[in-house]
C-alpha cells in the first residue's frame, strides 16, 4: 500500500493515510502538511522501531504532484521567482499547478513528468535532474529530502494567517492561448535573472 505522512503542526507527525485521502485534510483552519514523497508499508515499522521518520531507509515513490517550493526576501521576489520559475518550466513543456502557500508559492508538477521506478535514493536523483535543468535557481533545493513536509492546499498557514490556495496561471502569470501578455517584455529580466522593479515593470508594459 502506498501511504503518505500527514502532520497537524510539526510536533505532531507520522499519521499515515493513502495519498487518495488527502481531500479529508482540506479545509482545516490549523498547520496542516503532508509529505512531499510516497512511502509503502515499510515506513510504519519504522517509525514503530524507530519513533522517528529521521534517516529513513526505505523506498521513496513518487507523488501525484510534486511540489516545488519558492520563497524570496519578500512577496514581491518571492512572486518574481515564482513567475520565472514558471517560464523555465514552460520553457521545458513541464505543466504545473501555482498555489499561494501563505507566504511563498509552491509550484506543482504532476508525478507522471518523472519516470524514475520507486529507489531508497530517489530523492537524490530527482534533486540532481532539476538542478541540471536550472529549476532549483528558483526554488529552495532544500525542500526535496525523504523526509520533508509540504503544507496541505486549501489549510490555514498560522504564520501569517493566511490559507494555501491554488492559482489559476494568469494569477501569477498573465497568459492568453500561447503567448504572455501583459508580462511579455519583461520575460527578458526573469531570464536573464536581471532586477526588475515596479518603476521598470510598469515603463516596460506601456511600450508600445
Amino acid at each position: 500500500m502506498i501511504l503518505k505522512e500527514y502532520a497537524f503542526s510539526l510536533s505532531n507527525r507520522h499519521h499515515f493515510f493513502p495519498p487518495s485521502q488527502i481531500s479529508s485534510f482540506y479545509n482545516i483552519s490549523s498547520d496542516t502538511f503532508m509529505s512531499l514523497w510516497d512511502y509503502d508499508g515499510h515506513v510504519i515499522d519504522y517509525v514503530k522501531e524507530k519513533g522517528t521518520l529521521a534517516s529513513y531507509d526505505g523506498m521513496l515513490y513518487m507523488p501525484d504532484e510534486f511540489i516545488l517550493d519558492v520563497d524570496g526576501s519578500n512577496p514581491d521576489n518571492a512572486r518574481q521567482k515564482a513567475i520565472g520559475l514558471g517560464i523555465l518550466l514552460d520553457d521545458l513543456c513541464v505543466p504545473y499547478q501555482a498555489y499561494f502557500s501563505g507566504t511563498g508559492f509552491h509550484l506543482g508538477i504532476p508525478g507522471s513528468a518523472f519516470r524514475w521506478k520507486p529507489a531508497p535514493n530517489l530523492h537524490l536523483m530527482v534533486k540532481d535532474e532539476l538542478m541540471a535543468k536550472g529549476i532549483y535557481e528558483y526554488a529552495d533545493v532544500s525542500v526535496s529530502d525523504k523526509t520533508r513536509l509540504i503544507r496541505v492546499v486549501n489549510t490555514l498557514n498560522s504564520k501569517s494567517n493566511l490559507w494555501k490556495i491554488p492559482l489559476l496561471q494568469k494569477e501569477l502569470l498573465i497568459k492568453e492561448n500561447d503567448l504572455y501578455s501583459i508580462h511579455y517584455r519583461l520575460i527578458p529580466y526573469m531570464r536573464l535573472k536581471a532586477d526588475c522593479g515596479y518603476g521598470t515593470a510598469i515603463h516596460e508594459t506601456k511600450i508600445k
